[in-house]
């Protein structure tokens, strides 16, 4: 495994090709040179750089979802949306000496090309967490994707026995397109617990 790393070199290529199709388009539409002054008119820096920063907005907020873009350009998923489960936790009551049961838990994850953000909460509402940092682990033999997160868990304040606490997630990715994400979870806190997560997708 591996830590997912665009291929920089192809999409700084395509961009590069791309934004001068464009600019030189609009040049021609909006007749500010003809053909023949086209190479005085494509100096012009401030054109070539908004036209290059616009495109790369558009790309890396939306653009990178099309399949168009997935065959050839992208080799993250999209997991973008909300996805509902159920987390299993090794954590024992001190009181009753019981272990946890199984609760009913749901992702938010916003993604973009260049980020993705995590947002986990308890349906009993007694804790929520957001990832501090985020990335795709990329196997470059079999292609297995996984993702890796750290979270910061900041519990209720009508909860007693959770602190706040940092934590980590490794999700295996299943499905194209994902339609399922199952792993495992270690937190930080003083008496460390871990557990197992499972999760299918509710909405896109």
């Amino acid at each position: 495994m591996q830590q997912h790393q665009p291929n920089w070199r192809r999409l700084i290529l395509v961009f590069i090709v791309v934004a001068s199709v464009v600019t030189l388009a609009l040049y021609k539409i909006l007749g500010i040179v003809e053909w023949r002054g086209v190479w005085v008119g494509f100096t012009k820096i401030g054109v070539v750089a908004t036209t290059v920063f616009g495109l790369w907005e558009v790309f890396r907020r939306w653009l990178w979802r099309w399949k168009w873009f997935r065959n050839w350009l992208v080799d993250i998923p999209d997991l973008n949306g909300r996805w509902l489960g159920t987390a299993s936790s090794s954590y024992v009551d001190t009181v009753t000496g019981e272990q946890e049961k199984p609760i009913k838990v749901h992702l938010e994850i916003i993604q973009t090309f260049t980020n993705i953000s995590i947002a986990f909460n308890a349906l009993t509402l007694t804790s929520h967490s957001n990832s501090v940092t985020a990335n795709f682990i990329i196997d470059p033999e079999t292609g297995r994707c996984r993702l890796i997160y750290t979270y910061l868990n900041e519990p209720s304040v009508l909860v007693s026995d959770l602190d706040m606490h940092y934590g980590t997630a490794i999700l295996d990715i299943h499905g194209s397109p994902p339609d399922r994400l199952t792993g495992k979870y270690l937190t930080g806190r003083k008496e460390q617990t871990k557990g197992t997560l499972e999760f299918t997708r509710q909405s896109n």
